[in-house]
């Protein structure tokens, strides 16, 4: 877990790139695979660059990150980064 959660904050903090989708310029929204033993995770990151990362896991099984993207993306996303995470069967 330790190695999956380092990996996560690796991807975010060099893989992940500013687009002005919105008028804040540190607004982020990238989508990537992340690579786990034997299959790979669906992670999109959303949010203000600048601010604390927060982990958003998602209840399940079958369940998705779009939801949560929908309900409390507007709320959370312009002071906060967000990493949505997608459980291994679900979503994407």
């Amino acid at each position: 877990m330790k190695l999956f959660i380092s990996l996560l904050f690796t991807c975010i903090l060099f893989g992940t790139s500013c687009n002005s989708t919105r008028n804040n310029t540190d607004f982020t929204d990238d989508e990537l695979m992340l690579k786990v033993p034997s299959s790979e995770l669906y992670v999109r990151v959303r949010g203000n660059a600048e601010k604390p990362l927060i982990i958003n896991l998602h209840g399940g099984p079958g369940g998705y990150s779009g939801i949560d993207i929908k309900l409390m993306g507007p709320a959370l996303e312009n002071n906060f980064l967000i990493a949505y995470l997608d459980q291994r069967g679900c979503g994407k």
